[in-house]
């Protein structure tokens, strides 16, 4: 009888495993195919925000309607697709830039900073940097 028992045991655990297996690689390919349907859009989108990173902010009005143009690409869906570093940096970026009439040394300092490592937290998520690459600073950047 227990022979018979332990057999038993033994299909049922297997068969139990066997399930979760499939369960969790089920999960792992549909987040793959996640991954993947995402990264075309993905693509587009920081191409856009390449664009809005530019450092060229002389005057309150850039200033304003850069603002308001990191905004709208935030909320028009791109938020969506940054990682937690990324948006971190760009919400950054955003808070700097509202309400600035002036931006003191500081600020300008933080804004440019702010920006600079949303462009490279981009080259790391598109895999053109490598994790210790997207850490370092160029060296032939100008300050």
């Amino acid at each position: 009888m227990s022979e018979l028992f332990q057999q038993i045991s033994l299909t049922v655990i297997g068969i139990a495993i066997g399930f979760s297996g499939n369960y969790y690689l089920a999960i792992f390919r549909a987040r793959n195919e996640l991954k993947k349907e995402i990264a075309m859009k993905k693509a587009s989108y920081y191409i856009e925000l390449w664009k809005l990173c530019e450092n060229n902010l002389n005057d309150t009005a850039s200033r304003n309607e850069r603002h308001d143009s990191l905004e709208k690409w935030y909320t028009d869906g791109g938020g969506l697709l940054l990682s937690f570093k990324a948006t971190n940096r760009l919400l950054g970026a955003i808070r700097i830039l509202k309400n600035t009439k002036e931006l003191a040394l500081d600020e300008e300092s933080k804004l440019k900073e702010n920006l600079t490592w949303l462009r490279t937290e981009m080259k790391y998520e598109v895999g053109s940097y490598s994790k210790r690459e997207a850490k370092r600073k160029l060296p032939n950047t100008k300050e």
